[in-house]
């Protein structure tokens, strides 16, 4: 954490949380123009708790279910539900290179960790 890369923790953040802020921002208004639904966003179970090496990863997903909690009660009177999913890891290319920044000398360590 001490040491993480602040470029990448700002990249992270702003594709990762911001960009679903956005997109929660400007879809809930047509949701909600056309008498309301659901948006889902997709979390992590590491937004549940912790990862050490992972903390941009981490703040980031557990932003993503403040923003669940806080959107929810700010859209439910325009009956707009907003929910979160938090999968475990799955076989992607970001779990690989999650695996490779949390662990770049042995990222198949990582992995099994995982």
């Amino acid at each position: 954490m001490l040491e993480y890369p602040l470029d990448m923790m700002r990249k992270i953040i702003d594709t990762n949380l911001l960009g679903v802020y956005y997109g929660v921002r400007f879809a809930a208004p047509e949701i909600a123009q056309k008498g309301g639904g659901n948006i889902i966003i997709t979390s992590s179970a590491a937004g549940l708790r912790g990862s050490p090496g992972l903390i941009a990863y981490v703040m980031s997903k557990h932003g993503l279910i403040d923003l669940m909690k806080n959107a929810a009660l700010e859209l439910a009177p325009m009956n707009v539900r907003v929910n979160t999913v938090n999968p475990s890891p799955v076989e992607t290319r970001t779990m690989r290179s999650i695996e490779e920044q949390a662990g770049p000398e042995a990222p198949g360590q990582i992995k099994k960790s995982f």
